[in-house]
């Protein structure tokens, strides 16, 4: 074997571990779809869950859910599957993968949503408001007795935000 067929199988294997390596250690780092974590998540997984307050340091602004429904239906809802989180936004479905990680961080998006065109918006919220702050998701937390889901993340102008979800 020639020194440059040497050179480039060194160079090739070294190259593979590399990849390899990065794998690795991003799962060492906690990083994984829900399949892989199905302890940490399976009390979020699979339940149909409602967004009910949106929580900041300033103000805490009580979502009224029967006023919304009468008024526009099923609205800011969400589901947990395997891999994807899927719900209805004001009035628009979306969809798109999410990943989790360590000290129950976990990361929303890309979404995608339909394009009902809508006149009218619940004032508390509105449907890109919604999506933004899905966007922006970086940790979740269960609370009483996994009745309540709060989705920690931040507003459009840095505020750091609590999107609180009960059972549906």
């Amino acid at each position: 074997m020639s020194l440059r067929t040497k050179l480039a199988t060194l160079l090739l294997t070294l190259s593979v571990l590399a990849v390899v390596s990065c794998q690795t250690s991003r799962r060492a780092a906690g990083t994984a779809p829900a399949e892989e974590m199905p302890d940490a998540f399976s009390s979020v997984m699979n339940r149909d869950w409602v967004l009910s307050e949106i929580r900041t340091t300033l103000e805490t602004v009580t979502l009224d859910r029967v006023m919304l429904a009468e008024r526009f239906g099923p609205i800011f809802t969400m589901r947990f599957d395997d891999t994807l989180v899927s719900g209805t936004a004001a009035p628009n479905t979306y969809r798109g993968p999410y990943m989790l990680a360590d000290y129950q961080a976990i990361t929303i998006g890309p979404l995608g949503t339909t394009r009902m065109a809508t006149s009218v918006q619940p004032d508390e919220l509105t449907e890109n408001g919604f999506i933004n702050y899905m966007y922006n998701v970086f940790m979740w937390n269960l609370a009483e007795e996994n009745m309540v889901l709060e989705l920690h993340t931040t507003a459009d102008d840095g505020t750091e935000t609590v999107l609180v979800f009960v059972l549906l």
